[in-house]
């Protein structure tokens, strides 16, 4: 199969072309500068650039593809972020594409909000639903890798605290990006499911205190939850993604917050998942955070 990914450069989409690689698929990422694409092509990968405010930049990276998997930058602009989407999709269709996978980044609850971050998402679900291009939604929980920013993570040398914005009880079905793309790739291998969404989740359902635990057990260190402050959290984000992204973060989390016994938000049915997207392991939190400097 011929895969065109974007979002080849973030943290949640990276893994996706190098799994569909290592599973001998025609792998083209697009990148939107010159800066990596020697980087990617002595992976394997076939390169091409573009501009997704340029719709014919994106068919040309699209024709001759059998696939796409969509995978949208942080931008919490609308202005900008839905030409996005439909000029993916505008291409996508010119390009008679078979399948496409879209990771949401996030749950969508099934109630409308009063949170942009979360509308907008329900807009593009719906923008799919009207037309004619076959998809696949794949909607995450909550990223392991979340734990590794310094909005989230007080250096444990300093605190012997760990700290995320959720209670100290809230089970959560973390996932780290790696699981997640893995589910994307399976996604993208069983076309027969166009039309589905799926809330994907890990292995575990963990409460921050069990995390803290976890990261104890690796770093011998006797360290304690702490539930983190959301302002404090929003002034982090701020410094790296910018007040815009940091407002709207801070909404969507503080939703979750307001609507803590909103289990699909949280959890996930992970037989129904599996037997949906067979993938051939999950990674625990410890597995996860054993290949993470804590100290």
């Amino acid at each position: 199969m011929k895969v065109l990914c974007y979002g080849a450069t973030g943290v949640q989409g990276a893994p996706v072309p190098v799994q569909l690689l290592r599973r001998n698929h025609d792998v083209r990422v697009i990148l939107r500068g010159r800066n990596r694409v020697n980087e990617f092509r002595n992976q394997g990968f076939d390169v091409v650039t573009g501009d997704l405010l340029d719709s014919d930049s994106l068919k040309a990276a699209s024709t001759g593809m059998d696939a796409i998997f969509l995978m949208l930058p942080l931008v919490y602009d609308e202005e900008l972020i839905m030409p996005y989407f439909q000029n993916v999709l505008y291409a996508a269709q010119k390009a008679n594409i078979k399948l496409l996978v879209f990771n949401t980044s996030t749950r969508v609850p099934a109630m409308p909000t009063d949170v942009w971050a979360f509308e907008l998402k329900r807009k593009m679900e719906a923008r799919l639903l009207q037309g004619d291009l076959p998809f696949i939604v794949v909607r995450p929980t909550f990223y392991m890798e979340n734990l590794l920013g310094p909005w989230t993570m007080i250096p444990l040398s300093q605190q012997q605290v760990v700290t995320y914005v959720h209670a100290a009880d809230r089970k959560v079905s973390w996932i780290c990006a790696w699981d997640m793309a893995s589910f994307c790739v399976s996604a993208l291998e069983h076309p027969e499911l166009a039309g589905s969404f799926i809330d994907a989740g890990g292995p575990e359902q963990l409460d921050g205190n069990e995390i803290a635990g976890r990261i104890s057990e690796l770093t011998a260190m006797d360290l304690q939850y702490e539930q983190a402050d959301i302002d404090n959290f929003a002034e982090y984000l701020e410094k790296f993604a910018g007040t815009r992204a940091a407002r709207e973060i801070r909404a969507l989390n503080q939703w979750w917050l307001d609507n803590k016994d909103y289990e699909p938000g949280f959890v996930s049915d992970m037989d129904k998942v599996l037997e949906l997207l067979p993938v051939d392991k999950l990674t625990t939190f410890s597995e996860w955070a054993s290949n993470h400097a804590w100290k």
